[in-house]
């Protein structure tokens, strides 16, 4: 199973959307993870043919995506199959911890504790931010993750949690869960239920 997945796209990216070849990786599956403007959203929506899902971020005002005729990732039941005939099944939460005002997808801890305790037990969340405390410091309020996140993977052990917010790519083992950190764009593919590939487009 294999996703291309964009993040944080904060600078302008347009070009490098425009410019890259996306049926080469032969995907199954889109995500967006927040922090992406409208125009990269449609760009994107243009450029990468395969279904395409997202989550907001917290410099996203709640309902872009669906201006952008992309399907919200949250709280979604996403079915998808690998070569191999495995099913995924993947849900996702948007935001980031709150600390501004404004229509943001942003969230209290408490907000995200509820909305992480409705989500089905799925193989792979994706979402904006990551667990609480793994990336930033906890009495960071813009980047001390979510508590939402840390007890779902506690309670489901998904294989993976796929996010951005934090700027870089990186891998992670958090408990039984592979924590992947998106900066920019990348093509990750599972193979038999594990982790086989990432490449890191731009």
């Amino acid at each position: 199973m294999k996703m291309i997945v964009f993040a944080d796209l904060h600078t302008d990216c347009t070009d490098k959307i425009k410019s890259t070849d996306f049926s080469s990786y032969n995907a199954d599956v889109c995500f967006t993870l927040g922090d992406i403007d409208y125009d990269q959203l449609c760009c994107i929506k243009k450029s990468v043919g395969a279904p395409i899902y997202g989550v907001g971020g917290n410099h996203d005002e709640i309902g872009m995506l669906a201006d952008c005729g992309i399907i919200d990732a949250e709280n979604a039941e996403i079915n998808i199959a690998d070569e191999l005939g495995r099913s995924y099944m993947i849900t996702g939460i948007s935001g980031s911890s709150k600390y501004k005002d404004g229509n943001f997808c942003m969230l209290t801890q408490r907000q995200s504790l509820k909305i992480c305790k409705k989500l089905i037990d799925a193989d792979i969340l994706i979402s904006h931010d990551c667990a609480y405390g793994l990336y930033g410091d906890k009495y960071d309020a813009a980047n001390c993750g979510l508590k939402g996140i840390s007890k779902y993977i506690k309670a489901h052990n998904p294989i993976a949690c796929i996010h951005g917010h934090n700027h870089e790519n990186a891998v992670k083992i958090h408990k039984k869960t592979i924590d992947i950190c998106v900066f920019g764009c990348s093509v990750i593919s599972f193979v038999n239920g594990r982790l086989s590939e990432i490449i890191h487009i731009f």
